[in-house]
């Protein structure tokens, strides 16, 4: 009887836990996407205004 309860408790915890990881995973996946989109926009920034960029670059080490 006891051992039931028990076991129950374990397996209701255990689904619990599943659920909790799930969604933990979904909002990881989420934020792994937007990184990569966000990386995507900087890379073709810095394609779009590298001159602009590398002089002020220069600008920034000029005495």
């Amino acid at each position: 009887m006891i051992a039931m309860s028990v076991l129950s408790r374990l397996v209701e915890e255990r689904e619990q836990y599943a659920k909790r990881l799930e969604a933990r995973q979904a909002r990881r996946s989420r934020i792994v996407a937007l990184e990569y989109v966000l990386m995507l926009a900087l890379g073709a920034l810095m394609v779009v205004y590298y001159n602009r960029i590398l002089a002020a670059l220069v600008g920034l080490l000029k005495p």
